[in-house]
């Protein structure tokens, strides 16, 4: 086999666990000579309060100090055990609950909001410092973790949706965060260059970020949640309504109480997507600025792919995949992203995937990689190259001298 143009690793939704990213800074030491950049595709941090080193186990903790009342506790108690009991391999979707489930979520939100609210409000000089304080530490410690992997090889990522814009201080002098600059130029050993872009595509707001609290102290950090949102689908959603808006009152004679509530229902809503859509389109003119010519792209970094929800048959009332990440991804040759800890690789579900090895007559085929003799996963001809590689797995794609992927090598976590 030739030498690849260039040779990228890539892991994504480190979410604070530490011992994958010393995996990853072994890895590139032992290989420095054969890698010409890492990719990093999201979810620096863990927002919501899940294990020990979480930012944010860490704010709940400072949280409960500020609001040290038995009331508060029961509620955070319960808040805490609604998101573990439905966390599934690592990720918390709260599109996938029932509508019982959401229910519950919502009411135990009202509540926790309701009592902490007047205290928040009474302290919140305050409670921003310590909680800006903890995030800041929380990616100081990610930069000192970082610095020596990109002291070896420079470090591309995006943020994810458990990310805050304090990461653009500390670390963003280790690694280049991608959403922030109009493009970057990587030379592999070969000396071709390849172009870079990309952007966030996020959607889902974390549920402890949702909090009153969280919300006060850091909603001027958090990350653009309408990146992933369509325009195209808000405006159908509009029309909908409109439709529905057209039925509901009789066309003669006096409506009912029950008529006009559910009009005045579809029409407050109606006029919140319009916001909606106003605030989407701002977004997405600034990102053209940046990004400039959609076809000047050959590989496009991004949090969610855009074809994850076929690969992991997820939708979203408002917004299947961005229209900037849809616009400007569709003309690169490959595009890496994160957020779904199962992994993806076309438009597949990697877990699933490798779960089918020992039926898929693909394995017939082999290679030797590091020495090991591995099985050959073949794409679909038809399918684009999206990689994700998921909590479990980091990739190794290579490049030929016609910038398209020649292979992804997946390699397992493993901890000794």
């Amino acid at each position: 086999m030739t030498m690849p143009a260039l040779r990228v690793l890539h892991f994504t939704d480190l979410g604070e666990e530490y011992d994958r990213l010393a995996v990853v800074r072994q890895f590139v030491q032992e290989h420095q000579q054969d890698l010409d950049a890492v990719f990093f595709t999201g979810d620096f941090l863990e927002g919501d309060p899940l294990h020990e080193t979480a930012t944010g186990t860490a704010i709940a903790k400072k949280y409960s100090q500020f609001v040290d009342t038995d009331e508060f506790k029961a509620v955070y108690q319960e808040f805490k055990s609604f998101i573990t009991r439905h966390t599934h391999t690592g990720t918390f979707d709260p599109a996938a609950l029932t509508p019982e489930d959401k229910k519950e979520l919502e009411q135990l939100q009202v509540k926790q909001n309701t009592i902490i609210k007047s205290i928040i409000d009474d302290r919140k000089t305050e409670v921003t410092r310590e909680f800006t304080t903890i995030v800041r530490e929380s990616y100081r410690q990610l930069a000192n973790e970082f610095k020596p992997l990109a002291d070896t090889v420079p470090v591309y990522a995006v943020s994810g949706n458990h990310d805050l814009t304090i990461a653009y201080e500390d670390l963003g002098k280790v690694v280049t965060f991608i959403e922030t600059v109009p493009k970057a130029t990587i030379k592999g050993k070969s000396g071709l260059e390849f172009l870079v872009k990309g952007d966030i595509n996020v959607i889902e707001i974390p549920p402890f970020f949702a909090d009153y609290g969280v919300q006060t102290a850091l909603g001027e950090y958090f990350v653009n949640y309408y990146s992933g949102y369509s325009a195209e689908e808000i405006n159908a959603e509009i029309d909908q309504l409109g439709d529905l808006e057209g039925r509901i009152l009789p066309p003669n004679g006096k409506p009912t109480p029950e008529q006009e509530a559910e009009q005045q229902r579809v029409s407050t809503a109606k006029q919140h997507l319009r916001e909606l859509g106003g605030e989407i389109r701002a977004y997405q003119r600034e990102q053209e600025t940046r990004l400039g010519d959609p076809q000047e792209v050959d590989i496009y970094l991004t949090h969610r792919l855009p074809h994850f929800n076929e690969a992991h048959a997820y939708s979203h009332p408002q917004g299947t995949c961005g229209d900037i990440t849809a616009r400007y991804s569709q003309h690169a040759k490959a595009v890496h992203g994160g957020h779904f800890h199962e992994g993806q690789i076309g438009k597949q579900d990697l877990t699933k995937l490798l779960h089918q090895e020992k039926s898929l007559e693909v394995l017939q085929k082999t290679e030797v990689v590091d020495s090991v003799r591995v099985p050959v996963y073949l794409l679909n001809a038809d399918e684009p190259w999206e990689i994700n590689p998921g909590t479990g797995y980091f990739t190794v794609t290579e490049y030929d001298d016609h910038k398209e992927v020649e292979r992804v090598i997946m390699y397992e976590f493993v901890y000794q």
